[in-house]
């Protein structure tokens, strides 16, 4: 009974394998393997003729079974010629179907395996291309479903571009790209080391000036993301200023000049406060310095004359004595 129960299953079993995928062809007992097989994804004879195959499948746009003929290309003749070409198929067929982390890796495949593939600089182009699709928003998959941040991905996919090229074509504007992307993270003490490495590795590029108000715009949100912190907000003054003298025509002027008043402000707000502190407490010599210092240093900001007031109502109290 036993027999005929395993007997049977055993006939279930083969006649799925038989029928299963039937658009794809029909499968047969292959004794060099001892398995079943679909005849039409054994590969051809030679690499050329498997690439010429799955290249059938790619310019007729069916780019599933494109796929996976130049995946059994590359793992049937890995160090053919034809190999590298189609490593550099897959990442497009990828691409073209929208899985951009599987296309990424595709083509870091042919960097890494075929480094003396004519395709590397079109590699290097679609892996900052991908790069670019993740910083301008577009999500990572999981399970076929777009859920996954992506900035921290266009970060990772913009340093193999400058690893891979650092001189290339894309190195700058890919460095330019990571300190953005941090920027975009919240990431702000990265983001000013990666606008100064664009500066230090890129001297000459034309993206130097912008990186030079960068690095202050990102030191002003450093200083703005702790409650108070005196060297952030010193070092963004600084930077400020000496974009300002640096560029005096350029258009971001103003928003430097503006930021720099906001700073300054918060260093007059904290002056102000200390002088309080002296006056409630009796210590009217330190108060009065301190208010001295903000009407010398800060005479634009509204805490000025503030300062101005509280000097003015010390020194009546004092000629009364």
């Amino acid at each position: 009974m036993m027999q005929k129960r395993f007997f049977l299953f055993f006939q279930i079993g083969v006649l799925l394998l038989l029928f299963q995928e039937t658009s794809a062809g029909f499968w047969i007992w292959t004794p060099k393997t001892s398995k079943f097989a679909n005849p039409e994804r054994i590969a051809k004879q030679t690499p050329k003729e498997q690439l010429a195959w799955a290249l059938s499948f790619y310019e007729a746009k069916e780019y599933p079974r494109a796929l996976q003929e130049m995946e059994t290309l590359v793992r049937r003749y890995p160090r053919s010629h034809e190999a590298a070409e189609g490593q550099f198929y897959i990442g497009l067929c990828q691409e073209t179907l929208e899985n951009y982390d599987a296309a990424f890796n595709a083509y870091e495949g042919v960097i890494k395996k075929y480094p003396n593939s004519a395709r590397i600089q079109e590699v290097i182009e679609h892996e900052y291309r991908i790069g670019n699709l993740f910083f301008n928003g577009k999500k990572r998959k999981i399970a076929g479903l777009e859920i996954l941040p992506s900035y921290g991905k266009a970060v990772e996919i913009f340093k193999q571009v400058i690893e891979n090229a650092p001189y290339g074509s894309y190195g700058e504007l890919a460095q330019y790209k990571i300190s953005e992307g941090y920027k975009k993270m919240g990431e702000y003490p990265n983001a000013r080391e990666a606008f100064e490495k664009l500066i230090e590795n890129y001297p000459k590029s034309e993206l130097v000036d912008d990186a030079k108000y960068q690095i202050a715009l990102v030191t002003f949100k450093m200083s703005r993301a702790a409650s108070y912190d005196e060297e952030d907000t010193d070092k963004a003054i600084e930077e400020f200023s000496k974009f300002v003298a640096e560029h005096p025509q350029s258009e971001l002027v103003q928003e430097s000049q503006e930021a720099t008043r906001e700073l300054k402000g918060r260093k007059a707000k904290k002056a102000f406060d200390i002088a309080e502190f002296y006056a409630k407490n009796g210590s009217l010599a330190s108060a009065k310095i301190y208010y001295n210092k903000i009407i010398e240093q800060y005479g634009e900001s509204h805490w000025a004359g503030l300062a101005l007031e509280k000097l003015t109502v010390l020194e009546k109290k004092e000629k009364k004595k």
